[in-house]
């Protein structure tokens, strides 16, 4: 529950994130800046999802273990 509220956070921000750098520094039109925004945010977040439950995973096998 945790790895995927912070992975829905680090999408939203990557979100914002993506979509603001589309339009102004790469000077896309307002549907490739909104695209850019959500193909960012859908992949950053599924990928930090991952990493969150990864990382979650060996820290509870380690506590278990030792």
């Amino acid at each position: 529950q945790e790895a995927r509220r912070d992975g829905i956070f680090a999408g939203l921000t990557s979100d914002l994130t993506g979509a603001l750098l589309g339009s102004r520094l790469m000077g896309f039109s307002r549907n490739k800046s909104i695209f850019c925004g959500v193909l960012t945010g859908l992949l950053s977040g599924y990928f930090f999802t991952q990493a969150f439950e990864a990382s979650n995973i060996s820290r509870i096998k380690s506590q278990h273990t030792s």
